[in-house]
């Protein structure tokens, strides 16, 4: 569950889970799975993990000096995620098409959705190339003929989410004064959430820290996967 659950919605997960007939139930936090999946059989201290997903944005001081884990620090902010990336390079599609061909993407709710949608892929392909596309006729069918594609490279992506990303480490900020430890403290850093394939984010966070995360568990599966292993102890 993620480590913001107050007790009653921990009870109703419980209570879900419990309906699905389960015959036992134990919750555990995200970041505690997360440092699970990648800790099943080391010894280090203090892990953060750092966790975008499509919707929200969590961190988390884990202590992982004996088990069970603790989360001694956590924060997030519930309305930052990779929607606000798609989003955000929407906007810039949007505002080029209309500068370029004269042509508005964002005066229709249906079109600026179709948009997003074609620029949350363009993302996904930048995590493995340097540039993208978006055919404009495929978003819109109505626009001229003059509307070709929008190149979109990592390097515009990078710039374009600068500020997303320097909010989540405002987040990390406060996260580590509330554990009362440093970046420097960290031992590891751990990345969970699909959106931490954001081009060029594996950067900004080893400059934060000072040391190269570690993405090499599927950050779609690894909460998935700690729970699992909590389970099988």
């Amino acid at each position: 569950a993620p480590v913001g659950f107050d007790q009653a919605r921990r009870d109703a997960t419980s209570w879900v889970v419990s309906k699905a007939k389960f015959a036992s139930v134990r919750v555990i936090e995200e970041p505690i799975a997360t440092a699970l999946a990648y800790l099943n059989r080391s010894s280090l201290k203090y892990a953060f993990v750092y966790d975008l997903g499509g919707g929200t944005f969590d961190a988390a001081v884990v202590d992982c000096s004996s088990y069970p884990f603790r989360v001694i620090g956590h924060g997030g902010d519930p309305y930052l995620g990779g929607d606000d990336v798609d989003r955000t390079i929407a906007l810039h599609v949007a505002d080029r098409t209309l500068a370029r061909d004269g042509w508005d993407l964002s005066n229709d709710a249906v079109t600026f959705d179709r948009l997003v949608l074609a620029c949350e892929l363009a993302k996904c392909e930048l995590s493995e190339s340097e540039e993208a596309a978006i055919a404009i006729p495929s978003v819109d069918p109505a626009a001229p003929e003059s509307c070709g594609i929008i190149p979109i490279t990592r390097e515009q992506v990078q710039q374009l989410t600068l500020d997303l990303v320097r909010r989540t480490f405002s987040m990390c900020d406060e996260v580590l004064a509330q554990a009362g430890l440093k970046a420097r403290d960290m031992e590891a850093i751990f990345l969970a959430g699909g959106s931490t394939r954001l081009p060029g984010l594996n950067a900004y966070i080893e400059s934060y820290f000072g040391k190269r995360p570690r993405s090499d568990l599927d950050p779609m599966q690894v909460v998935g996967l700690g729970a699992s292993l909590a389970a099988a102890r």
